[in-house]
């Protein structure tokens, strides 16, 4: 019986998404005047780090009704002028504070409560685009989360372990060798099954991380010797166990963020 290397060649896994899209219809809430806008919105987020948040909303209702029919002073927040001809706006900034915004998907729900008006267009349609500090895409899934994950921009130290055992969120998961494989191939069987395992992995708390190189790692090293400022090259990857992890602000509650610091000495 001949033995085909490429049956335990590590093949990758395609979970880990670097640029994500969320589209679907919500609402944006505001203070100041009070009201929401409703509509479509879109939000996109790219592994350099730029983001796009907007909504070609449909209608706008607003608490007080001074601001009903005035959809640029209420974004603007601009404030409310009587006369005994009607009313009149004041000229400002972009005053009106976003509460937060929110929108359904068909695979689950976007939501943002540190939100930021960064600007707007109104012609034959009018968009608002917005910028948040930290979100959450939230599915249907009643479980607990398990795992973080969060992509490393500009890794390039050298891996001095070997990743063990099988992990979900492996990059490249070891293949099992089959017991049918003759005797004689076991060995380098074992070799080449075992070709993607080198990774850093540490424990934090008891808990279990690691960071493992993407699968075109070498090209992106190469971007960045190039001279290219950011670039995505690895993703750590960790063990929730039992600590908060619903918010932004609950995981760095608990998280080692000494630990990236410590990362970027190294790469």
């Amino acid at each position: 019986m001949d033995f085909d290397p490429t049956e335990v060649q590590p093949k990758e896994s395609n979970w880990l998404e670097l640029n994500v899209r969320y589209e679907g219809q919500g609402k944006a809430e505001f203070t100041s005047p009070e009201g929401q806008v409703f509509g479509p919105f879109v939000a996109e987020f790219t592994e350099n780090g730029d983001s796009r948040i907007e909504t070609r909303y449909d209608s706008l209702i607003s608490a007080d009704p001074d601001y009903r029919g005035a959809d640029l002073p209420f974004v603007t927040g601009a404030k409310v002028q009587k006369t005994s001809g009607g009313r009149s706006f004041g000229i400002g900034g972009i005053e009106n504070h976003c509460r937060e915004l929110s929108f359904s998907t068909s695979n689950g729900v976007f939501s943002a409560s540190n939100v930021r008006l960064v600007g707007y267009t109104f012609g034959q349609s009018a968009i608002l685009r917005f910028r948040v500090r930290d979100a959450k895409f939230e599915t249907g899934n009643p479980n607990p989360p398990k795992y973080f994950a969060i992509p490393l921009l500009n890794f390039v130290a050298e891996l001095g372990n070997r990743l063990v055992g099988d992990h979900p969120l492996r990059i490249y998961p070891t293949p099992v060798v089959p017991e049918s494989v003759p005797e004689e191939y076991k060995r380098i069987a074992g070799f080449v099954a075992n070709a993607k395992n080198s990774g850093v992995a540490f424990t934090s708390h008891g808990r279990l991380h690691f960071i493992e190189r993407l699968s075109d790692y070498e090209e992106r090293h190469a971007s960045l010797q190039s001279g290219t400022q950011r670039k995505v090259t690895a993703v750590l990857i960790g063990d929730i166990g039992s600590q908060p992890a619903s918010t932004f602000t609950d995981f760095l509650s608990w998280f080692p963020s000494d630990l990236l610091s410590a990362l970027s000495f190294a790469s």
